[in-house]
């Protein structure tokens, strides 16, 4: 659905000094903003051309009224902030446009907080918070003088169009402009062809340009040309540049990017850097001096960079956006990031107009010292307009092209985490060393490594289980010893090694307890009697009573073999010896008598009718 365009053409005659700003830099200019500048710039390198599909009836005065081309119109920040204030205004009022009054009185102070603490909404830029309906409410040129254009020569265009496709809707708009319907057929600008003679003809005194691009609640793109006659005191060669569309995507319209081109040396070579490719650009309107270059059968990745640059016939190299690049298919229309120049060399890079060689200290781009751009670099190479690490500092190291902080996860190398490593259970990272504090369990510490326990390093103090009293053989368990055999003279006991000894004899609480024995020794893990008591003899390991009568006894230890009372008497038949009475008429004879302990003993008879019986001793 069509919908009516409503747009006039104010001129003040008074002329302002310029406002110079980094050129064609920043991302408060939005990609259909952008777009609109070069399609302005891009009719101004040849008019006619440009309106040579113009009916008649549309242009009723002609295009032989255009015959010349214009000079450039330059970004000039106050015209910029102007435009994008009203078009914002406008949109947010979404009321259609028949007026380039302002919805509402804009605050005195809008210059100085637009766009950094304001974004041009009626909250915050407009005296009553709010738009209305009635459009006439501040006037075209005192909206202008907020933004310090006072006495200057000044021109607006408005259009509104509601076309979907925003790489398209900005050329929509230029040809609303161009193909408006004129009631006049003289060489000059009145209301019905204001809009078009703005733009194309040579005799307004417009010399820079603000363009201001707004979405409103209904959908409808509103566009703001405001016009300015002074310049930026820094022109550049390439005024405008940008991509769009001739004709929506739905419809395969042509995809361009383009340049504009004006300076007193002609071009020499103007070329396009987009992605990590370079395409040279043809003439595509207007001549070498003055003119658009432009390239269109492009098929870029979504969200690509880009950026043009031209060298003239001298050698001066120029570039646009100055620095930074633009953006296409993206959410932003600029980046800060610039990419590497496509007219110098493969080493160089461009600075001040010329290729400066790359180097350390300037690589890729001037001032870009790798060791500053790339923290903890120690060594390393430019090449192809990178900096490329082969070695990182102390704590670093490298890993993409860059060099790495050391971390627990990320340990003398990418992904070598501290954390992995065997037994590993709390530690730091130290000159790309991991040095672990603590270690799980089953390990131990050694020099900042955990070390799994075993036999010969055993627990946090790394104890050789082989140098414990009585190892035989064992593990470690559990960061302890645990002995499993034990050497001869030693016996088991709660994983350790014990002495054998007459208490703990083979086995702990195993004591030596033989009857008789006054000493005992354990060997070979059994107990062994080296000595009996008194009167007790040793035979078969075991202390029995002695078979000797001149062995000492047990109840006399002081006189060996007497009676320590004096109660022993030969003569007396109450020995504690064994005596036999024989009668008188018995032949005189000795019978053996046997003892279990002793050898047999013969009984001798005497002359007076008695005898004694006397043990022998053992030869």
């Amino acid at each position: 659905m069509n919908h009516p365009l409503s747009c006039s053409v104010l001129l003040a005659t008074i002329l302002v000094p310029g406002i110079s700003f980094a050129y064609g830099e920043g991302g408060d200019i939005s990609y259909q903003e952008r777009a609109m500048h070069l399609l302005i710039n891009d009719v101004r390198s040849n008019p006619q051309d440009a309106l040579k599909n113009c009916s008649s009836k549309d242009c009723k005065e002609g295009i032989k009224c255009y015959a010349e081309a214009s000079v450039p119109v330059y970004w000039r920040a106050d015209l910029l902030h102007a435009a994008q204030v009203e078009a914002r205004l406008l949109a947010e009022a979404a009321g259609g446009l028949n007026s380039h009054y302002t919805p509402c009185t804009i605050v005195s102070n809008i210059a100085s907080i637009f766009p950094d603490s304001c974004d041009g909404s009626a909250s915050c830029a407009c005296k009553e918070k709010k738009v209305t309906k009635d459009k006439k409410v501040m006037s075209f040129s005192d909206r202008l003088d907020l933004f310090d254009t006072f006495n200057e020569n000044a021109g607006e265009n408005i259009a509104l169009n509601y076309e979907s496709d925003q790489m398209y809707a900005p050329y929509r708009h230029l040809y609303q402009y161009l193909h408006e319907t004129s009631d006049t057929n003289q060489c000059e600008s009145d209301s019905s062809n204001g809009h078009r003679w703005t733009i194309c003809s040579k005799n307004t005194p417009y010399n820079a340009v603000g363009t201001g691009y707004a979405i409103g609640s209904n959908k409808g793109n509103y566009c703001v040309q405001d016009y300015g006659g002074t310049k930026p005191k820094e022109a550049p060669a390439l005024a405008a540049g940008s991509h769009y569309r001739e004709g929506p995507a739905s419809k395969n319209g042509t995809l361009w990017f383009k340049t504009k081109y004006y300076a007193k040396t002609p071009a020499a070579k103007v070329v396009l850097s987009i992605g990590d490719q370079c395409h040279t650009l043809n003439l595509t309107r207007g001549t070498d001096k003055n003119g658009s270059y432009g390239i269109s059968d492009l098929a870029p990745s979504q969200c690509s960079s880009y950026f043009f640059e031209v060298i003239d016939q001298n050698g001066s190299i120029t570039r646009y956006p100055t620095t930074g690049s633009l953006l296409y298919d993206c959410d932003q229309s600029y980046q800060d990031k610039a990419g590497q120049s496509c007219i110098c060399e493969a080493d160089q890079h461009l600075y001040n107009n010329t290729c400066e060689a790359d180097s350390l200290e300037n690589c890729g781009s001037h001032d870009n010292n790798c060791a500053v751009t790339i923290q903890g670099w120690s060594e390393g190479t430019c090449s192809e307009a990178k900096c490329i690490v082969s070695s990182c500092q102390p704590n670093y190291h490298v890993y993409n092209e860059a060099c790495e902080e050391d971390s627990i996860q990320n340990c003398g190398n990418h992904d070598q985490s501290c954390e992995t490593l065997e037994g590993w259970g709390a530690g730091t990272c130290e000159q790309s060393i991991c040095v672990a504090s603590e270690c799980q369990e089953g390990f131990h510490l050694k020099e900042g490594t955990c070390i799994v326990d075993s036999a010969s390093e055993c627990g946090p103090d790394a104890v050789d289980c082989s140098t414990m009293e009585g190892w035989a053989n064992g593990t470690c368990e559990q960061s302890l010893c645990m002995l499993s055999e034990c050497l001869e003279g030693y016996h088991l006991y709660e994983g350790a090694c014990e002495p054998d000894s007459v208490d703990n004899c083979g086995s702990h609480g195993n004591t030596c307890t033989i009857e008789g024995a006054a000493q005992l020794e354990c060997q070979n893990g059994q107990c062994i009697v080296t000595e009996c008591e008194s009167g007790k003899d040793l035979a078969d390991n075991q202390c029995i009573a002695s078979t000797d009568p001149d062995k000492p006894g047990k109840d006399d230890p002081d006189k060996p073999g007497e009676d320590p009372d004096n109660s022993t008497n030969p003569d007396d038949d109450t020995s504690s010896e064994s005596s036999i009475d024989i009668s008188s008429d018995s032949d005189c004879t000795a019978a053996p008598i046997t003892n279990s302990h002793t050898s047999p003993i013969w009984i001798l008879l005497g002359l007076f009718g008695f005898g004694i019986a006397r043990r022998r001793k053992e030869q």
